[in-house]
């Protein structure tokens, strides 16, 4: 009896079996002689041929299996495996897939976990996850498998799935470092950092060398606030992998945190030597140049990270910070839009960009910014605070105070915040709360609180006490405030006056006190002392209670009267057209509001009857040179001191200046002084009143728009001509 196409394949699957390869292959072949069409002798050709390390030939034996029977398993997963051998891996993984979508028995729980680890290379992880859940359902007690099914969904962000994979694994193998590794990498991300921390050190006392464990532990530790714990982690990660460039990078994040800013930076630099295009670590470095006023090398780090990653929200934003402190402000505006554009619920992008239009003076736009970065973080202190400052500069007082409200409500602490809303309460006529928030000035950096041992005054009768008035910020507040002597003269006080040299001679004129002192020098001795801007809260000053006995402040007597004759028929107004010049950026900035074109004030000459006498000093009293007629004159010259002003003024019929020193010296002379405001006002000067309960002699013109002084000349000449 003749031999059939089976029997033939049959006997080849002995020969098969007993390892006589050369004799199988002929049995194939006679088989596929009688049934050309039978797709299992091809198949068994292809697994002979690989025998024998013919890749080729068995690819194409499989193939011709595949054409015969596609839903040939076998013949899909030996083909898979001759094409990884080749290289040809995506052909490979198709062939593999298919061969377990049509028999997911075909082959071994590892075989489907070895092929959801390549699957995994590639990032097919959906794939992958199939065949993880194959490899489970194959053998549920697969310790690795679970494992890997948890890192797969953990990677993927499917964080309660991962936790639960991840225990099982542990369940199984109680000794998983790996599994406690990656188990508290997922808690810790679901914030639940005391079970991350336990899974973590569990997995280090399993395997110390686990560097990964390291690293998460360091991780979780910064997360609970344990900053020098989680820099042990990290630096034992480094010495356990020395090329770590991430490791580096978040020791460095937590060495800025703590204000170890220069071995922050050398951790930064370091991450960037072993990874040249790690983006955020130059993001970083630059952020922390820019903290130490480096700013060329903070910009060149944020151009870096951008260079390498121009979808790095936080580098466009740093570099914005940059362009900003250098006033380069426009610039500054591209930066944190674009930073926006990248990260629309960048909050702080928001404020920083509100905070540049408003040096633009672009409030309306500011208010916006500060708006939307509240949408975004409604707890974002900084915002409100930001806001109250827009607010103020557009007179919308009521509004400022509630936005310094709610800052400090969040962020109790910040001292800024504070003197903002006492400034704005004592401009809305609150004095009581308004001086109470302005003590908060001495808790800034840039304010140092003198180191004296003597207690402050607190208001309470002296009975011949030795007491210390001290000077502490600008030459108008001085002049304004010393006419407390007299107050704390009556409470029994023996006044010591310190101030700055060029107010000696002036405040020698003040009665009560009964000695003055330069600053910088050495003091005599005393019992207590106070700091001139803190005796309105001292003594519970209210608008109504202010001590305005004027004059208190008296011009020398002897000096000689240096007008001439003809100009006593004249109208004699002393000008001072520019506030104190200062190049710090928010100095500068009241400057320019606080001046007036000196243009405007030669109005006055219109008038035929009037003379003017400049009283301005420092860089912009040579201004006027430039309109010297015979009836305007040029006084700086002979001008060193306040003492030297108030002679000057002395001889004067009117003062008409912006805000500035030289309106609170006459008006702490009696002597009629018009004042010039800006639209949004200093503190001192309340609202909307045309006077002021400090200087009865005082009238105040104010700004009726931002920056229009024309409008306010206007109401000058006619209050003169009428």
């Amino acid at each position: 009896m003749e031999k059939t196409a089976k029997d033939y394949k049959n006997l080849g699957n002995t020969l098969m079996a007993q390892g006589n390869f050369a004799a199988a292959a002929e049995a194939y072949h006679q088989s596929i002689e009688l049934d050309p069409n039978s797709a299992e002798p091809y198949a068994n050709l292809g697994n002979i041929a690989l025998q024998s390390g013919e890749l080729d030939r068995a690819a194409n034996f499989y193939r011709q299996a595949i054409e015969l029977k596609p839903n040939l398993a076998a013949a899909h997963w030996m083909l898979g495996n001759v094409l990884h051998a080749q290289g040809k891996t995506d052909r490979a993984f198709t062939h593999q897939t298919t061969a377990l979508q049509l028999k997911p028995n075909l082959v071994s729980a590892r075989d489907h976990h070895n092929l959801g680890n390549a699957l995994i290379q590639r990032g097919s992880i959906e794939a992958a996850i199939d065949c993880y859940q194959h490899a489970i359902d194959m053998e549920p007690n697969y310790a690795e498998v679970r494992f890997s099914m948890g890192l797969a969904l953990f990677n993927r962000g499917q964080l309660a799935d991962a936790a639960t994979y991840l225990q099982a694994a542990i369940a199984i193998e109680p000794n998983y470092a790996e599994a406690h590794c990656t188990l508290g990498a997922v808690l810790g991300k679901q914030n639940l950092h005391t079970q991350a921390i336990d899974h973590l050190q569990t997995s280090i006392v399993i395997n110390p060398q686990l560097i990964e464990a390291h690293y998460n532990l360091g991780t979780a530790l910064r997360q609970q606030n344990r900053l020098e714990e989680a820099i042990d982690s990290f630096q034992t990660a480094i010495l356990l992998k020395p090329d770590f460039a991430q490791a580096y990078f978040n020791l460095g994040n937590l060495l800025s945190q703590l204000k170890r800013k220069d071995r922050a930076i050398e951790h930064f630099t370091k991450s960037i030597e072993l990874k040249p295009d790690y983006a955020e670590a130059y993001c970083n470095l630059g952020d922390l140049y820019y903290q130490q006023e480096q700013i060329d090398r903070a910009i060149s780090s944020a151009r870096s990270a951008i260079a390498i990653n121009p979808n790095l929200a936080a580098a466009h934003y740093n570099l914005g910070i940059a362009f900003k402190h250098q006033d380069q402000l426009a610039e500054a505006i591209d930066c944190f839009e674009r930073a926006l554009s990248l990260k629309p619920d960048f909050a702080a992008a928001y404020c920083d960009l509100g905070v540049t239009h408003f040096h633009l003076d672009e409030l309306d736009k500011s208010i916006d910014c500060y708006h939307k970065a509240l949408e975004v973080d409604p707890n974002y202190a900084d915002a409100y605070s930001n806001l109250g400052v827009s607010l103020c500069e557009q007179n919308q007082i009521d509004r400022a105070i509630s936005a310094y409200e709610q800052s400090i409500e969040l962020a109790p602490d910040v001292a800024s915040t504070h003197i903002n809303l006492g400034m704005s309460l004592i401009l809305n006529g609150d004095y009581d709360r308004g001086f109470t928030e302005y003590e908060w000035r001495w808790q800034q950096t840039d304010m140092l609180y003198p180191a004296r041992s003597q207690p402050t005054w607190d208001g309470s009768e002296l009975n011949g006490k030795k007491i210390l008035l001290w000077a502490e910020q600008g030459f108008g507040d001085t002049l304004q405030f010393i006419r407390y002597v007299q107050i704390v003269k009556q409470r029994g006080g023996d006044v010591i006056v310190q101030c700055p040299s060029n107010l000696l001679r002036v405040l020698a004129s003040v009665d009560g006190i009964s000695q003055l002192v330069a600053e910088n020098t050495t003091l005599p001795e005393f019992n207590v002392q106070a700091q001139m801007l803190s005796l309105p809260k001292i003594l519970g000053t209210t608008p109504d209670t202010i001590p305005a006995q004027i004059p208190y402040i008296f011009s020398d007597r002897s000096f000689p009267k240096q007008f001439r004759a003809e100009d006593r028929s004249q109208l004699k107004i002393g000008i001072v057209w520019a506030s104190g010049y200062r190049a710090k950026r928010d100095s500068l900035r009241f400057y320019h509001t606080k001046s007036c074109p000196l243009s405007l004030f030669m109005q006055l000459l219109t008038i035929p009857t009037v003379s003017l006498y400049s009283l301005q000093v420092g860089k912009d009293a040579d201004e006027i040179d430039r309109f010297l007629v015979d009836r305007v004159h040029n006084l700086s010259d002979r001008i060193q001191d306040f003492a030297d002003t108030a002679n000057w003024i002395e001889q004067l019929d009117l003062v008409i200046a912006v805000d500035t020193a030289v309106v609170h010296l006459a008006g702490a002379m009696g002597k009629p002084v018009w004042v010039m405001l800006p639209f949004a006002p200093d503190w001192r000067w309340m609202l909307e009143r045309e006077d002021t309960p400090w200087y009865p002699t005082m009238r105040l013109f104010r700004q009726q728009r931002s920056g229009d002084w024309e409008e306010v000349w206007s109401r000058i000449m006619s209050a003169l001509k009428g």
